[in-house]
């Protein structure tokens, strides 16, 4: 994916807070109880603690955060940690834990997420140099894009070594044949050294 791809991210930027069961009255069977999943969740960037609360079977309804939201959804109904969608803070040498742990604060995950927030959010993170950090993100991801490119030149070329290897062997091993039938001799039928 490019950077500029980036910039215009097919989910929205929203982040789970956390999944949970409740149990309600089941208004057909008296005395019952019925499990309903929610979801709590946020805004990336958003620090002030407005979240929303929504039942999961409203959530799947919803064809714009649904797709953003499942994947943490699938993840929790199997007892697993969410998915992060991009590169870890962690993984990033441009960036100090205590950085990390201010952009986290912001339900900023990766370093795209960082990459792409808006300014803001990088005004209330409010720490030195956000703006030239955003930038070296942004130049980190870029970088990374290139290796990958790179990356699979070099895979594509070593392919195409390996096949040329495979052709000359081939042709290695026809010539062989043809040199030693060439070696045999071939003598006239009507030679007078072959009826002997």
């Amino acid at each position: 994916m490019s950077f500029d791809a980036l910039e215009m991210r097919d989910k929205p930027a929203v982040v789970p807070i956390r999944f949970w069961t409740e149990y309600e009255p089941d208004p057909a069977n008296p005395g019952k109880l019925v499990p309903h999943e929610k979801v709590e969740w946020v805004k990336k960037g958003s620090s002030n603690g407005s979240t929303t609360v929504i039942k999961i079977r409203h959530l799947k309804l919803d064809t714009i955060l649904w797709p953003a939201l499942q994947p943490a959804y699938e993840a929790w109904k199997k007892n697993q940690e969410a998915p992060l969608d991009g590169t870890p803070l962690d993984a990033w040498p441009g960036v100090t834990p205590q950085q990390v742990k201010i952009m986290r604060d912001y339900h900023l995950r990766s370093v795209e997420d960082f990459a792409t927030a808006p300014d803001s959010t990088l005004m209330k993170m409010n720490f030195p140099g956000i703006r030239e950090m955003q930038g070296r993100a942004k130049a980190f991801l870029q970088a990374a894009q290139g290796q990958a490119q790179i990356a699979e030149a070099l895979h594509s070329r070593d392919q195409t070594i390996a096949n040329l290897g495979a052709d000359l062997e081939e042709m290695r091993q026809l010539m062989q044949q043809m040199t030693a039938q060439a070696e045999l001799p071939r003598l006239p039928k009507n030679n007078p050294i072959s009826a002997e």
